[in-house]
């Protein structure tokens, strides 16, 4: 497994005097894939496969994949445990288990999503591997058991967030925060998570920093997934290394991963329009880019820094470390 040295100088420049230095990336978790789950025939319309109900999830299955078939259930509730030591949010009962779809094929998929979103599925049309999150159900299909599970974990705790929060974190670190899920190694019946064992994030960043296309904290605040395809980096895929690289940053000191867990933790109780200062309305209403745009940076200045170019050094330092430039 990949351990990526992140220690950094640079970081003194935005913490106050006397703050520890920087801890070490959070280390590996270990679960094992083994989960107590029931399984019965399903037959949804058009296609037949295996229903599949755990402590947390409720998982329709039409894959053949052997792996897929025999683990899914086990990874996804140890998924479920990382995402809640990454989240620092609490376990707590839902009133019943979340949703997962996991099709065979992308016409499976295509068929299921367009049926399950009517008029507003075009957009998820687009999607070319893997799948997506929508309304607290998450719709994969098979695209190798490894990439699916893979995208499995990062969908899982947008769904996790969807069902636990009050209000909708800042798009910065909801995405952050998924990247930290998508690092893993099986070994034999366990799965070990570990955020900074991520390849595809990790060069990502090392071609933004070498290619001179990095984005400063100001900006990416501020962005979505849509802005960076359509802007100036070109791809979505910068966009979502950097801020892997954000959140495995903030998660590596104790000053910085306090305001993490603490903005969870009003954005589960209600009251991150109190540290933004806008209206309890507008924090839960439906996410818009408008939204995103007025609260995001209130909520990082709020919670992690208000010196965004002070931070701003620190954060390009700690990328550099990361990705193993001079």
């Amino acid at each position: 497994m990949t351990r990526y040295p992140i220690a950094i100088t640079a970081l003194a420049a935005f913490l106050t005097a006397g703050c520890t230095a920087p801890s070490e990336a959070p280390s590996q978790s270990s679960y094992s894939l083994a989960a107590d789950s029931r399984r019965e025939p399903w037959t949804g319309k058009d296609v037949s496969g295996d229903h599949v109900v755990t402590a947390h999830y409720s998982i329709y299955l039409t894959t053949r994949q052997p792996y897929l078939r025999e683990h899914v259930a086990g990874f996804m509730e140890a998924a479920h445990r990382n995402h809640l030591e990454l989240s620092g949010l609490a376990e707590k009962p839902l009133p019943k288990p979340m949703d997962v779809y996991l099709m065979s094929t992308r016409n499976e998929w295509a068929d299921l999503t367009q049926a399950h979103m009517g008029a507003r599925s075009e957009p998820y049309m687009h999607i070319q591997a893997g799948g997506y999150m929508a309304e607290g159900v998450c719709v994969f299909w098979d695209i190798g058991a490894l990439s699916t599970l893979r995208i499995a974990s990062h969908e899982g705790l947008h769904q996790l967030f969807y069902h636990r929060l009050r209000q909708r974190l800042p798009v910065w670190l909801e995405e952050g925060l998924c990247t930290q899920a998508e690092g893993f190694q099986i070994r034999d019946a366990a799965v070990e998570f570990n955020p900074a064992d991520n390849p595809d994030r990790f060069s990502s960043v090392r071609e933004a920093l070498t290619a001179g296309t990095w984005i400063p904290v100001r900006e990416l605040l501020t962005m979505d997934v849509g802005q960076a395809v359509n802007g100036r980096i070109g791809s979505a895929v910068q966009y979502y290394g950097q801020l892997w690289a954000l959140v495995l940053f903030l998660r590596s000191h104790p000053n910085t991963l306090d305001g993490v867990q603490q903005l969870l933790a009003d954005a589960e109780a209600g009251q991150l329009h109190l540290a933004a200062g806008v209206s309890q309305a507008l924090m839960t209403a439906q996410r818009t880019r408008q939204v995103n745009q007025a609260v995001s940076a209130r909520l990082f200045e709020h919670y992690i820094a208000k010196d965004l170019d002070r931070f701003d050094l620190a954060y390009a330092a700690f990328a550099r470390r990361l990705v193993r430039l001079p």
